[in-house]
């Protein structure tokens, strides 16, 4: 086994916390790094508002995308698997389940969740893995895990130790060219197309395609949008503010994507309620949410 997890051909993940600062996706590439997980949903919503242009943009240069899909223990598995499968970029080459929250679920209904999640990705022929910490893992040994699927192995928990039975390892953040601040960095155990099933050295990469001119549907169930908090002028939400204006854009606002739910925000959110045909108060609850993301 490699004693040094630098040596290793390196994978990074990112979500929506990087905040949508814009990425050098070719200086990514140039410094290495040979695969990228982007966070995509959670539960049953798209959450990370810069999924697809990040997708697009690792794609773009060569470098393998897949996703990775938040498991909410509050939402049915069958809704998280349609969410994850509609929401997937088709840059994506597979989606993997984070499991990071249990709630009032014993462990042997998380080892169920998880399996019948992983499961409902494979029957539809999309790669899928499982990406959990030290104190998860030993949990759920008892009931079987890993049930035959790759894992990807998170820090801190892991306290550093390098262990070659996963196929991914999470074990440091530092920072990469391109990207600004810190990024989550693993080491990869395996050739690169156990985990990235289309990538190959010879082939280029598959066409991007352009992020949709609408949302990206999403199950129309009330849990959609009851998740999502209820947004109203001067709000400090941060990163639901940027997820509202990322989708007020889609519809032509042309807001900055700060997070800052100012005078221009509360504008555009009242013209796309009048638009909608809803009532018109510049208050994002779930009526207006329902609006945003359906087409």
């Amino acid at each position: 086994m490699a004693t040094d997890p630098h040596s290793l051909p390196q994978v990074i993940d990112i979500s929506g916390w990087q905040d949508g600062t814009p990425i050098n996706y070719q200086a990514v590439k140039e410094a290495g790094i040979v695969g990228i997980i982007i966070k995509s949903t959670d539960g049953s919503i798209l959450i990370n508002p810069f999924y697809n242009r990040d997708a697009n943009g690792f794609n773009s240069v060569g470098i393998p995308v897949a996703s990775y899909h938040f498991f909410e223990p509050a939402v049915d598995i069958p809704t998280q698997v349609r969410t994850a499968l509609n929401n997937q970029n088709p840059a994506s080459q597979g989606i993997w389940l984070d499991l990071e929250t249990q709630e009032s679920l014993s462990w042997d209904q998380i080892a169920n969740c998880a399996k019948n999640f992983l499961q409902g990705i494979a029957n539809a022929g999309v790669f899928t893995g499982i990406y959990l910490n030290k104190f998860w893992r030993e949990a759920l040994e008892p009931f079987g895990f890993p049930w035959g699927f790759p894992f990807w192995y998170a820090f801190p928990e892991s306290n550093g130790e390098l262990d070659a039975s996963c196929q991914l390892q999470q074990y440091q953040q530092v920072p990469i060219p391109g990207i600004e601040g810190n990024v989550d960095i693993n080491a990869l155990y395996v050739p690169l197309q156990e985990i990235f099933p289309r990538a190959q050295s010879s082939s280029p990469p598959i066409p991007s395609t352009p992020v949709p001119s609408q949302p990206v549907p999403i199950p129309s169930s009330p849990s959609v949008v009851n998740v999502l908090p209820e947004l109203t002028e001067n709000s400090t939400d941060t990163f639901h503010v940027q997820l509202l204006q990322s989708t007020l854009n889609l519809y032509g606002a042309g807001l900055a994507v700060d997070g800052s739910f100012g005078p221009m925000t509360l504008n555009s959110v009242r013209n796309f309620q009048t638009q909608s045909g809803i009532g018109i108060d510049g208050i994002v609850g779930p009526v207006t949410w329902g609006h945003l993301f359906r087409v």
